[in-house]
């Protein structure tokens, strides 16, 4: 298995120096690169021997699959464009979250939204095919979406549009606020090709509140074997990348990573 963390442009060289087996960023920063930040991005990864195989948040919000201004061209140019600068990075997986992006509108017709997103995945399938690409599905909580909100629903609706570059991404904290039972990973078979992991409670912020969706960390009181249980029976042994908020992002995430290799290795 190989375990990466996620984090943005911002912390990117930080995390390239943490040894973690690969990192995962944003795809529509990525896609806003220019020809000379790409190379210089390249480069300072290069120096740490550091690999951004991964990239989510695939549309900004403004894009729409499904609803009145929902427009496959502008769909296909954002993928087409967005993929040739992962490509150059060395991205192999990117992940559909987007929930905004994906959601039917309220009032809008939901079985029409749906055929849309469905024309779009397409559409991305095609796209991801000429690039060497693979992308997942993220399923979300329904508070962030209102379509593909668990593993069982994304995989179903792949097989059933034959999709071959598209496929499932499993998200313990999603899984948890859905109340998916783990054997989904086991039903989503070879569909299961990236995890995002974290601890899926939440903790105190210093500036007030809960801080939902941490790094995990040893004797954090979070039981993390049913899952860990879980990955192993569904014989997955991909990319897991831990999706966390944090307050100091360095030790945490290296905190994290001691963790991942105690619980899958």
């Amino acid at each position: 298995m190989r375990f990466g963390t996620c984090v943005g442009f911002d912390k990117l060289e930080s995390a390239a120096k943490l040894g973690y087996d690969y990192l995962e960023s944003n795809l529509g920063h990525i896609k806003s690169l220019g020809e000379q930040e790409l190379k210089n991005t390249k480069a300072m990864l290069d120096v740490y021997g550091a690999s951004l195989e991964a990239a989510n948040c695939f549309f900004p919000g403004e894009i729409h699959l499904a609803g009145e201004d929902a427009d496959i061209e502008i769909i296909r140019d954002y993928t087409r464009r967005a993929f040739d600068n992962a490509v150059f990075l060395g991205i192999k997986t990117c992940v559909l979250g987007s929930g905004r992006s994906r959601s039917v509108p309220d009032g809008f017709d939901r079985e029409n939204g749906l055929e849309q997103i469905h024309s779009a995945l397409r559409v991305i399938d095609d796209e991801a095919g000429e690039h060497g690409i693979r992308v997942a599905i993220e399923p979300l909580n329904r508070l962030e979406t209102n379509v593909f909100t668990t593993v069982r629903e994304s995989v179903d609706t792949c097989r059933t549009l034959g999709l071959k570059n598209i496929f499932v991404l499993a998200d313990i904290y999603h899984m948890v606020m859905e109340n998916e039972d783990f054997g989904a990973l086991r039903y989503a078979g070879d569909k299961l090709i990236h995890i995002h992991f974290s601890n899926p409670t939440a903790k105190d912020s210093p500036n007030g509140g809960k801080m939902k969706r941490i790094f995990p960390a040893e004797g954090d009181g979070y039981n993390y074997a049913p899952f860990a249980e879980a990955v192993k029976e569904a014989g997955y042994d991909g990319r897991m990348s831990i999706e966390a908020n944090c307050i100091n992002f360095e030790a945490e995430a290296a905190e994290g990573l001691k963790m991942m290799k105690k619980l899958f290795e």
